[in-house]
């Protein structure tokens, strides 16, 4: 059973394996003044924004004309931001997201679809393959592998198998 699977172990790994990382759709309703809050959330955790909607929670629309009821309504104008994010960037989200906002944010995450990262397996170069040198370079793939692998505690977490590991030696 070891050989067989060694065997597959480095089949797999000469086919040129894809990852493919899920993505959460995430609604965000603000208040306007504090939408730049969601904004720097979205951005450090790899968020795209899709959608942003405007409306009024009152249903009054300012005229612009500078008098107290307008400046009131434009104020509590809540923003609705559309937007995907990585599984992976969502643990802490709403946490950090009601700090930033001071608590007015209402995330909602909802599973959307898979979509390949960048990269792939074959993009590690030797330094990464055997140990040692900067992993600055590699794709978004490599570096999610390695963070895989060190989260799991795996034997030489920091590098990754090729598959002249996998060959039986005599």
């Amino acid at each position: 059973i070891g050989m067989t699977r060694r065997a597959i172990s480095a089949a797999f790994l000469k086919s040129s394996p894809r990852l493919l990382e899920p993505l959460y759709a995430v609604e965000v309703v603000v208040p306007r003044p504090q939408s730049n809050g969601v904004y720097e959330v979205l951005a450090a955790r790899r968020g795209e924004i899709q959608v942003l909607d405007h409306h009024n929670d009152n249903g009054f629309e300012g005229n612009g004309n500078g008098n107290s009821a307008a400046a009131a309504a434009a104020a509590s104008q809540m923003v609705t931001i559309n937007a995907l994010m990585p599984v992976l960037e969502s643990f802490g989200f709403t946490e950090a997201l009601r700090q930033k906002t001071h608590g007015t944010a209402f995330p909602v995450m909802s599973f959307d679809h898979f979509e390949p990262l960048s990269g792939s397996i074959d993009d590690v170069d030797d330094a990464v393959r055997g140990g040692g040198g900067d992993n600055g370079g590699e794709s978004a793939c490599v570096r999610q592998m390695i963070a895989v692998r060190q989260r799991k505690q795996l034997h030489n977490a920091d590098t990754l198998p090729r598959p002249a590991d996998f060959e039986d030696r005599l």
